[in-house]
């Protein structure tokens, strides 16, 4: 889709220069939380002890088991890392910091060879301070990961959440070296220097990658908080020629005095409190043809593939193995039940149809 060279984005961008097109916000956070160095190797550490325990034999697997069941452990099992999915490494080092005596003990009583390799890295001085720095970082992500998920959620919102995490990582890197208020996990677990250093690192890594992703981004700010709030914008500034570079087809003189229009009226200013941003552009400013313009070109944006990837989730459990009959029409169907957001009034259906029951 989005491809340098053949991908569909590029191509359209060749025919229409004009269009604007936008990869993935939700999967760009994803890619700025890439890990490096020691933190790498510590996760990759995790992952292979969680594989060995769980995926080596049932029989082991059932021991470790019952070793949490018997010792009262916080969970009943270890979970698995599943890079396709955003919000498992986070999960997956949680459960593994919880249950770290658990799974020490247990790689202790092996006499496998392999075993004994896992507890020597799982021992070492500053494996666990780190998973627990990675623990905490990782939850921050995951917050923001499901903060810009969402089928309702603008480009203006998600751009919007992605500058406040940005902001946050600014408070993240004295206070690792600080007070830790941030990061819980860490607090109560000792950590050298030399792991600290790489935790700074990530840190700054993760700063560095979030601007660099971020910072050149398509729609300017003043664009974005006009779509928000129209009546925060200030319309003798930037706006009206960032709204012109965003759609050449607009008139920037009309834009302004449309503006002006609409930030002098009280009544679109309450209809703009009751309505709701997107009733608002819809349906209350039909007489200002150049903002309504921009304001929905911008609120039809998609800013994440939120939605197409939902509504693969929703395939995937209706194509399932008990369903042995479906058909292509069928599952049409079955699809626009599932993912419409209209909900009918079953009692008022039922009254009109005058249903009687004889039992």
């Amino acid at each position: 889709m989005i491809g340098k060279e053949r991908g569909f984005a590029s191509r359209l961008c060749a025919e229409h220069p004009t269009v604007n097109t936008l990869h993935c916000i939700i999967h760009q956070s994803v890619l700025c939380a890439k890990l490096s160095g020691e933190l790498k190797e510590t996760m990759e550490t995790v992952v292979k002890i969680v594989n060995h325990i769980r995926s080596t034999s049932s029989l082991q697997h059932r021991l470790f088991k019952m070793l949490l069941q018997e010792q009262e452990a916080a969970y009943s099992d270890l979970l698995q890392h599943n890079d396709v999915r955003w919000l498992s490494r986070g999960r997956v080092l949680e459960r593994f910091f919880a249950l770290r005596k658990e799974v020490s003990e247990f790689l202790s009583s092996q006499k496998s060879s392999k075993a004994k390799d896992l507890l020597a890295r799982m021992q070492k001085p500053d494996f666990i301070g780190q998973i627990a720095f990675l623990c905490d970082i990782m939850g921050h992500l995951n917050t923001l990961n499901l903060q810009l998920q969402g089928g309702g959620s603008s480009v203006a919102e998600i751009i919007e959440k992605v500058s406040a995490f940005r902001v946050n990582l600014d408070l993240f890197l004295p206070d690792v070296m600080g007070r830790k208020i941030h990061f819980p996990t860490l607090r109560n677990v000792p950590v050298s220097s030399a792991a600290m250093a790489g935790m700074k690192g990530l840190l700054k890594s993760l700063a560095e990658n979030f601007s660099e992703r971020f910072n050149d981004f398509k729609i300017p700010k003043q664009v974005l908080l006009f779509v928000r709030n129209p009546f925060a914008v200030d319309v003798s500034g930037s706006c009206p020629a960032e709204a012109k570079a965003v759609m050449p087809g607009i008139d920037e003189a009309a834009f302004q005095l449309e503006l002006v229009q609409i930030q002098s009226s009280d009544v679109l200013k309450a209809k703009f409190g009751e309505e709701g941003l997107c009733e608002f552009w819809a349906h209350s400013t039909h007489q200002f043809h150049h903002c309504r313009r921009l304001a929905i070109y911008l609120l039809t944006m998609f800013g994440s593939t939120y939605i197409c990837k939902s509504g693969f989730s929703t395939m995937n459990l209706i194509k399932n193995q008990h369903r042995n009959r479906l058909t292509d029409e069928h599952l049409n169907q079955c699809m626009q039940l599932a993912l419409t957001s209209h909900r009918p009034e079953f009692s008022k259906l039922a009254m009109a149809r005058k249903c009687n029951f004889s039992h």
